[in-house]
């Protein structure tokens, strides 16, 4: 009997665990370990707003008569938005800002409203009752204002009460991000309060340059997505970077670039996690982008670099809202990666989005194979989208580890929505 390793995972709000063979388990990755406490999160906080990069201190930036448009990312990033805005509100109250002048947008880019109970969890019963919230609606054009075109023709729209705003505040979270290489800064502008036209721009660069990846520095995208926002005006952002379980590591504010830059810098301290090997097969838990396959599919651009040609991915996910509530992804999951490149470089895809995350996929799964360990997601479903289904997960290591032989090796990321997994050195 070989000796065995219990493997213990992030699902959802638990965790789903398993038993490896000793001798296959190749590694470990999870976020680094950095110091964090809850206790410190409002000095880290105060330490960023009193130190701003590439401005002037917020306080002394915005006027009392100023309409401050707050904008904030929704319920699929883990960004702790209620324990963040008191603290920017009390710095806009110093500065002379009434509570009537200010609007929380939330910006959902193309993802489903937030209801109440969810807003009032997210951002606080207090914060709430005091200052206007509203959820960013990506196809109503009432709501939206055209600003400008891209450079490649592209209609820019923008949300009305952002664009209308005379100061626009962003808080975000830095983590490696599957399109722009890493979330954060002017990301939640454009994509994130843009009108559906504008958003399908944004996709569609994801399904038609492959240089628009996990953790690049230089995603072409986010050349895009600056100079877009460009058209708005963003004059000042906080973004956060958290330790693996949820705490403020570090903050970072002030100009939508500068500050940026040095919040990834921070953020690859925490995700940018070095691997030695690509593995037969590699155990990925979504966590924390569990929402639904549209989220969790971040988990497979990061577990797939852990993964050999042929090799098999276990993708551990709840998905509590299925596949995807509004797109089409299992309709273009039918068409190959080809067609899909060629529906989306002559605009044929109506749903770009849709396309563009369907051809990813499909590239993924022409390379490897899947196999879905979800509550969420059913047989049908998955097959739809080019995996295999599996109830229980020691059943699918099991079958895994028997299909790739005795001596083959195990990788484990136990929070595939987050982290970079950067090769050290050629795989086998």
């Amino acid at each position: 009997m070989p000796d065995m390793v219990e493997i213990k995972i992030p699902y959802g709000t638990g965790t789903r665990s398993c038993r490896v063979p000793h001798g296959n388990l190749a590694e470990v990755l999870e976020p680094r370990g950095v110091e964090a406490s809850l206790d410190k999160e409002v000095d880290r906080l105060c330490e960023a707003l009193d130190q701003p990069i590439g401005t002037g201190r917020l306080e002394d930036m915005v006027r009392p008569d100023d309409r401050v448009a707050l904008v904030v990312d929704d319920l699929s990033r883990p960004t702790p938005i209620r324990r963040i805005l008191p603290v920017l509100l009390d710095r806009l109250a110093d500065a002379g800002v009434p509570d009537r002048q200010i609007t929380v947008v939330i910006a959902l880019g193309t993802h489903r409203p937030m209801t109440p109970v969810e807003i009032e969890d997210r951002i606080g019963a207090d914060v709430v009752r005091r200052i206007r919230v509203e959820n960013h609606d990506f196809q109503d054009r009432s709501c939206l204002a055209k600003v400008g075109e891209s450079s490649d023709g592209i209609p820019v729209w923008i949300n009305r009460r952002v664009k209308e705003a005379s100061f626009r505040i962003a808080v975000g979270n830095i983590v490696p991000h599957g399109v722009a290489g890493w979330a954060g800064g002017g990301k939640i502008i454009y994509p994130g309060v843009a009108g559906e036209d504008t958003v399908d721009g944004f996709h569609g660069a994801f399904g038609t340059d492959l240089r628009n990846r996990l953790g690049a520095p230089n995603a072409p995208i986010r050349e895009d997505i600056e100079r877009l926002v460009g058209y708005v005006g963003l004059e000042f952002i906080l973004n956060t970077i958290l330790s693996g379980d949820g705490i403020i590591y570090r903050a970072v504010d002030g100009d939508f670039c500068l500050a940026h830059r040095r919040g990834v810098e921070y953020a690859r301290q925490v995700y940018a996690v070095p691997c030695r090997v690509q593995s037969d097969v590699a155990l990925v838990s979504s966590y924390p982008a569990d929402l639904d396959f549209w989220q969790a599919g971040k988990a497979l651009y990061s577990g797939e670099l852990l993964v050999r040609d042929g090799g098999t991915l276990i993708l551990v996910t709840p998905c509590p809202e299925g596949v995807v509530q509004n797109h089409d992804l299992l309709g273009y999951m039918r068409l190959s990666p080809a067609e899909l490149l060629a529906r989306l470089q002559d605009y044929r895809a109506q749903d770009r989005a849709a396309a563009a995350a369907a051809r990813r996929v499909g590239l993924v799964t022409q390379r490897i194979n899947i196999v879905v360990v979800s509550d969420g997601i059913g047989t049908a479903d998955a097959a739809g989208l080019g995996f295999a289904h599996q109830e229980e997960l020691q059943r699918a290591v099991d079958d895994a580890l028997s299909a790739h032989g005795p001596d083959c090796r195990l990788s484990v990321l136990t929070h595939g929505g987050d982290i970079f997994p950067e090769l050290t050195r050629a795989g086998s």
